[in-house]
């Protein structure tokens, strides 16, 4: 399924396999019609597989430092909880009866969106 006068065939392989197995069965056929449906083909997705980096003098995106802090965040809730685990229901007033679907991973988000708001605020 892989170009293999590309750089870094292996690893490319092994996730086209990968998502082969989970979309199509394993398919190769299932999976080519299902990459089409989405305008794509096996050349096209095969660039994009592969490791990246950023070219050289290029900063990094700005959302990268909020990723950073809500993950820190995230970690903060983690070490209150004391068992590594976080839960997002025992940390605000979401009702754990009724669970909004990613709260967990979307909860430390809001948190920093809250510090940042008091911070413009000037209550923070």
């Amino acid at each position: 399924m892989v170009d293999e006068t590309r750089p870094n065939h292996a690893l490319v392989t092994a996730r086209l396999e990968k998502w082969c197995q989970t979309v199509a069965g394993g398919d190769c056929a299932r999976f080519e019609r299902r990459l089409a449906g989405d305008g794509l083909n096996l050349d096209t997705v095969q660039r994009v597989l592969g490791p990246v980096r950023l070219a050289d003098g290029q900063p990094l995106p700005s959302w990268v430092h909020t990723l950073e802090v809500a993950l820190a965040a995230a970690r903060e809730e983690a070490r209150f909880f004391g068992d590594g685990g976080f839960r997002a229901h025992e940390a605000c007033s979401l009702d754990p009866e009724a669970p909004i679907p990613f709260e967990d991973v979307l909860w430390p988000f809001v948190l920093v969106a809250r510090r940042r708001l008091a911070d413009a605020a000037g209550t923070g």
